[in-house]
Parts: C-alpha cells; sequence; structure tokens
C-alpha cells in the first residue's frame, strides 16, 4: 500500500488550497481538462483577466457538453457581456466559440513501435 493511510488535513492547510475561481453551483471534478487552441482564439481567451477567464470558460465548455454531448439545453446561467474581440458567431445566430474540428480515432498515422519482435516472427 502506498501513501498515507490516515493523512491529516489541518485546517490552516485547507485554508491555503485554491478556491474556485467563480460562483461554482456543483462539485467540480479532480481532473483537469486542458487543450492547446489556436493562436487567435489564444490570445482573444487569455486577455480575459484570470477571474473573469475562468469562469468563461468553465460556462462554456458546460453549456457546449449539455448541448452538444448530453443532450439537455443549457441551464440558466449569469449573463455575460461578450467579449470584445472575440467573435462568437457562428452564422446560425447562437453563440458558440469556433475552435475547428479535432482529430479522431484512426486520424492521425502511428509508426510501429520499436523493439523486440515477438517469438514466432522472423
Amino acid at each position: 500500500m502506498k501513501g498515507n493511510p490516515n493523512p491529516v488535513q489541518t485546517p490552516e492547510f485547507k485554508a491555503k488550497q485554491f478556491k474556485a475561481f467563480g460562483e461554482v453551483s456543483q462539485p467540480l471534478s479532480s481532473r483537469v481538462l486542458g487543450v492547446k487552441l489556436p493562436i487567435d482564439i489564444d490570445k482573444a481567451v487569455f486577455n480575459l483577466p484570470p477571474k473573469e477567464r475562468v469562469p468563461w470558460v468553465r460556462r462554456v465548455i458546460a453549456e457546449a457538453a449539455q448541448r452538444e454531448l448530453m443532450g439537455n439545453a443549457p441551464q440558466a446561467t449569469s449573463v455575460v457581456s461578450p467579449t470584445p474581440g472575440l467573435d462568437t458567431t457562428n452564422g446560425s445566430g447562437d453563440d458558440v466559440l469556433n475552435l475547428g474540428a479535432t482529430s479522431g480515432p484512426g486520424d492521425v498515422e502511428t509508426k510501429p513501435k520499436r523493439g523486440r519482435k515477438p517469438k514466432g516472427e522472423g
């Protein structure tokens, strides 16, 4: 067994832990999602101050996931004015940030692993 079987987090330790930016209505996952963006989108997003950027990114991803992956309409959230210099329209009237296509399984050519061949292969 690895690690401390009886960890203790003192109140002082917990007080120093990072707090989530913005209002969080649901528990957050312990996993962090990180993606690389096209340079112009990255610049626009990182022009937002961190206290505005983090809730904005969290809200945009949550709304898109609810709409596109879970088949739910987005829940009512606080209204955020459009970010200057960030074009979020996709021509359909919806405010959707177009990040471009991503690669899927089989889209990327892989090289065979180097090393020993299994027994029986010449």
